[in-house]
């Protein structure tokens, strides 16, 4: 009954940590003020999409390089329900970038972090800069940001109940954040290590997690792409441009933080 209670009690004070998270991102988004009725830099692109895919019916990358299946298709979801304009679809990217906040809290609460510190960190990533910007513009940067912290909250489930399992679940979170940014192949490295760190020592397993993301990639691109723009060819220019350096540091900074909090 006592441990019922501390248990009670503990999540009592992450809720409350949980409300300063998300009151501090709404208080940035009142003074930031996302209410701007046009697309700004490459937000056309991707509204574009949306808009061509609500006129048509189908899944359409439009004039958008990257193979964003995953915004596109939220994006319609929700335009349909809530309509299309750049508030509303900006509107999206502020809820998931609450999300990908509080997931991230929780993950390091996984690992036996502080709640300060976890607090603290969860703040510092959500308050950076940069990522602050991109959390009220509706650009396929906070998808991708989203399912890596996902991806991350389920590696650390899988080494604290040391069960490899919970990698599978790791590694469709990592789809989906491939399927919203394709450059983020480069975070199966972390995936490989925990793999590695579990104990598992059977090829196969190693194989499958790096086949499936390609396999399912190029086999939506051959069914979903509908224009030269979403070709491999694109894909591969892409994945070796400068825009990889955006995700460089989700990639390592995942698997440092992962290094770091189960040593």
């Amino acid at each position: 009954m006592r441990s019922i209670q501390e248990l009670l009690h503990r999540q009592k004070y992450d809720v409350f940590a949980c409300g300063v998270l998300v009151v501090g991102l709404i208080a940035a988004m009142a003074v930031i003020n996302p209410t701007c009725p046009y697309p700004v830099n490459d937000e056309f692109c991707y509204v574009q999409s949306v808009e061509q895919c609500m006129k048509l019916g189908q899944l359409t990358l439009g004039t958008s390089q990257a193979a964003c299946y995953v915004p596109i298709a939220l994006g319609w979801a929700w335009a349909s329900l809530f309509g299309l304009n750049c508030l509303n679809l900006r509107i999206l990217v502020a809820c998931l970038s609450v999300c990908a906040t509080l997931l991230l809290f929780f993950s390091l609460r996984l690992t036996h972090t502080s709640r300060f510190n976890a607090l603290a960190i969860a703040a510092l990533m959500a308050f950076l800069p940069i990522c602050l910007n991109l959390s009220f513009l509706y650009m396929t940067d906070l998808f991708g940001h989203l399912f890596l912290t996902l991806q991350l909250f389920f590696m650390i489930k899988a080494v604290s109940v040391r069960d490899a399992k919970w990698l599978w679940a790791a590694q469709l979170s990592l789809l989906l954040a491939i399927f919203s940014r394709q450059q983020l192949f480069i975070c199966l490295v972390p995936l490989l290590y925990v793999q590695w760190f579990l104990g598992s020592r059977k090829p196969l397993v190693y194989i499958a997690h790096v086949v499936i993301p390609v396999f399912a990639f190029f086999i939506a691109q051959r069914l979903l792409a509908l224009n030269e723009l979403s070709t491999a060819n694109s894909f591969m220019a892409s994945l070796l441009g400068d825009h990889l350096t955006k995700y460089l540091h989700l990639g390592f900074w995942s698997s440092t933080l992962y290094m770091l909090t189960a040593a």
